[in-house]
């Protein structure tokens, strides 16, 4: 751990002023599409009802375990590295990283202890670490890997990762003892620069990662490649059930989970992302627009898109399988210049079942009143439905009722639970509602 324990950020408290005093709960982790740049529109000088705290540094704010809020803070005023903050006061317990622009931490991965990857922007120079860390922050072990740009994955025993040296590994979670390494192989083998693998997903034993245009499954075991499929186009999502569902550019397909035959594949240009796949469904976005593609042949069933020329913002939450009580939706939140904004639900078969204004947030305590709705990202717990808009977050009942919004701007990321929470270029907030 760097410098930055807890006692020595309470020390740095006491001299240079008040950082995060208020308090804090709870969280449920999802990110907003894009990184808004611009000021959160709060002053910190003055007490308002609904921030129940305020940390006076930026970043992002990932998941909550044990009363621990983790997330990352921004580096331009902070350290860039993993940031833990106590749940129920808002103060920060320790720090770990730190960055100076041109390199980076993942996300971090919580279970018994914290997992998170680094890396240098300089794409295939085969520098960076993985890293264990205790509850109080300290290194329990590091393991020497290239650039490391997306999240470990957990599973078996083991934290698996891919890196820009063009290798995948797996270290045991405990010990950090290094089980076993794989090399894949890049777009171009005339390209000096490796390829850098991104282990998408683990299930079942396998390890299922991509590689440009390549998609591997590897055995969690000892890494040997079971299968791999040539996607023709660079792969952007995969979702595993017991079939591998995938997107590139162009397409979206299906493979088998044993052999990687396979099964269809359905042209679907500009696909962005595979959202989820539930009910025989697989839900994909591409661009404004929602495709449900049949999950058995690759047919389409029904689509949702914005009127034909018109200049929308949209988002869209899909929630399904073992994230709900049957309470199975598609969440849609619009805005555009000729239409006022709206949330709507959907069932998975596409029946509209409500429809909301998604209206700026009126009467928040010392808060500015904000019409800015073009919404950035959604998501739901215990019985709520969240939207993060240009101007506020806003909570919804599950039936569209009992709206109220605490009016912050340019959230980066949010999480819920008791209370919400939220991340700004300037600060990480936990909220009343």
């Amino acid at each position: 751990m760097d410098e930055f324990t807890r006692r020595g950020v309470l020390r740095a408290v006491g001299a240079a002023g008040a950082v995060g005093t208020v308090a804090v709960a709870g969280c449920l982790d999802a990110s907003a599409d894009g990184a808004p740049n611009g000021d959160d529109g709060i002053d910190k000088d003055d007490d308002y009802d609904e921030i129940a705290w305020r940390y006076d540094t930026g970043g992002s704010v990932e998941t909550v375990r044990d009363g621990i809020l983790y997330g990352q803070e921004d580096f331009m005023d902070g350290t860039g590295g993993v940031l833990a903050l106590d749940a129920a006061t808002g103060e920060p317990e320790w720090r770990f990283g730190r960055t100076g622009g041109y390199s980076s931490y993942t996300a971090p991965v919580v279970d018994e202890f914290v997992y998170t990857g680094y890396g240098d922007d300089a794409i295939g120079s085969g520098s960076g670490s993985v890293y264990a860390l205790d509850d109080d922050g300290t290194e329990r072990w590091t393991g020497e890997t290239g650039s490391v740009y997306h999240r470990p994955r957990l599973a078996d025993g083991l934290l698996v990762v891919g890196s820009d040296d063009g290798a995948v590994r797996g270290f045991d979670r405990d010990s950090g003892d290094e089980r076993w390494t794989v090399s894949v192989e890049g777009e171009d083998a005339g390209d000096p620069a490796p390829t850098s693998p991104t282990v998408e997903t683990v299930a079942d034993g396998v390890a299922y990662v991509t590689a440009d245009e390549t998609l591997y499954a590897f055995d969690l075991a000892n890494g040997d490649e079971r299968w791999r499929y040539d996607a023709g186009n660079r792969l952007s999502s995969l979702t595993v059930t017991d079939t591998v569902y995938f997107t590139t550019r162009e397409r979206v397909g299906s493979v088998s989970a044993d052999d990687g035959t396979e099964r269809w594949t359905t042209e679907l240009d500009s696909v962005k992302r595979l959202r989820a796949v539930a009910r025989g469904t697989v839900f994909v976005v591409r661009g404004d627009d929602l495709f449900a593609i049949d999950a058995a042949d690759g047919t389409e069933r029904w689509s949702d898109e914005p009127d034909a020329g018109a200049d929308t913002d949209r988002t869209i939450r899909i929630v399904a399988g073992a994230e709900t009580d049957g309470d199975e939706r598609i969440y849609i939140a619009d805005s555009a210049d000729s239409d006022p904004a709206t949330l709507r639900a959907l069932a998975l078969d596409g029946d509209e079942r409500w429809s909301t204004a998604l209206g700026g947030a009126e009467g928040a305590a010392k808060m500015e009143t904000t019409t800015e709705t073009e919404p950035r990202s959604i998501s739901t717990a215990d019985g709520s439905v969240y939207v993060v808009t240009a101007g506020a977050i806003h909570r919804y009942a599950f039936g569209g009722e009992n709206h109220s919004a605490v009016p912050i701007a340019d959230i980066w990321s949010h999480a819920v639970g008791e209370l919400a929470y939220v991340g700004t270029r300037d600060a990480v907030y936990g909220l009343r509602f």
